[in-house]
Parts: C-alpha cells; structure tokens; sequence
C-alpha cells in the first residue's frame, strides 16, 4: 500500500513540474505576425486571422476581433501557422483583429558553485 502512495506522490510530482510554466509566467512576444483574411459564404462573411510563427518555442495566442471580442487561445508551434477563425457569417465583411502572444520565459544555464 505504502508503495502505490510513494508512486502515486512521484507522478503528481511529475505533473506538477511539467506544468511549472503558467500563461502567467509567460512574456510578451513579437515574434508571431498576424494578418486578417475574409471568406464570402452564402450567408455572410467568415472572419480569420492567420498567425505567422518566427519564434524558436511555440507561441500562445489570444486572438479576438471586434466583432467577437471572446478571446480564442491558439498555440503556434515555431515556424508554423494557424488560421484562426474569429466570427462565422458575419454580414459585414470588415473587421479588425486583436492578436496578443506569449512565450515561455528564456531559461537561464545553470552555474556550478
């Protein structure tokens, strides 16, 4: 029994240390470009915005518009890109995106002492 709580503790532990990084201990990043796109459908205008990654660490969005100011949380791996879709049939065909990104913090090497 003593065992299956030793291994128990070890894998909480495990998975408190891999989720260490927060959003919160994330900085603010300009390294992801952004544009907005507009696709006609039959019922109005699909709004997206597609993310362009020059990072060297996968990159978290929030990306909103004014016409759906929720914001949607979108992970762009480095060097990749996502199209996020922001409003489904709109009937305006203009928009302006709102794009906020963040990277985990830079670690700094360890010194011996």
């Amino acid at each position: 029994m003593s065992r299956l709580v030793s291994v128990a503790a070890y894998v909480l532990t495990l998975a408190t240390a891999s989720s260490a990084v927060t959003p919160e201990a994330e900085v603010p990043t300009t390294c992801v470009n952004f544009q907005r796109e507009v696709s006609r459908t039959k019922s109005g205008y699909d709004h997206f915005v597609r993310l362009v990654s020059d990072c060297r660490t996968p990159a978290r969005c929030d990306v909103s518009s004014n016409s759906n100011p929720a914001p949607i949380r979108a992970v762009v791996p480095p060097g990749a890109e996502r199209r996020v879709l922001v409003f489904k049939n709109s009937p305006d065909p203009h928009f302006v995106p709102r794009v906020t990104c963040r990277v985990p913090p830079k670690r700094l090497p360890l010194t011996p002492r």
